[in-house]
């Protein structure tokens, strides 16, 4: 299953310029133990929760967090795309 990440919602903070990982719907810097992980596809257009079927793709780019504030806003839809980032050990 995949997810376009155009149809989350996120806060408007788009500060990119950040020494750790930033989240990928807002762009603030997010603390790696709080932050769950999820797998972009297409070129960074979709999250997908099958990244072993992703893989061989040319357009799969690896996990990437979210943070706190943008999991709690996108709880519900992110659930499976999570699960499968849970495998991620940063």
């Amino acid at each position: 299953m995949k997810l376009r990440l155009a149809d989350l919602e996120s806060r408007s903070y788009k500060h990119i310029d950040t020494a750790g990982y930033p989240c990928l719907l807002c762009g603030r810097e997010v603390n790696e133990a709080k932050a769950v992980w999820v797998f972009l596809c297409d070129g960074g257009s979709h999250i997908t929760d099958d990244p072993e079927s992703e893989e061989g793709d040319a357009g799969f780019m690896g996990a990437y967090p979210i943070g706190p504030c943008c999991h709690r806003k996108n709880r519900k839809v992110l659930a499976p795309f999570v699960e499968a980032g849970k495998v991620v050990t940063r």
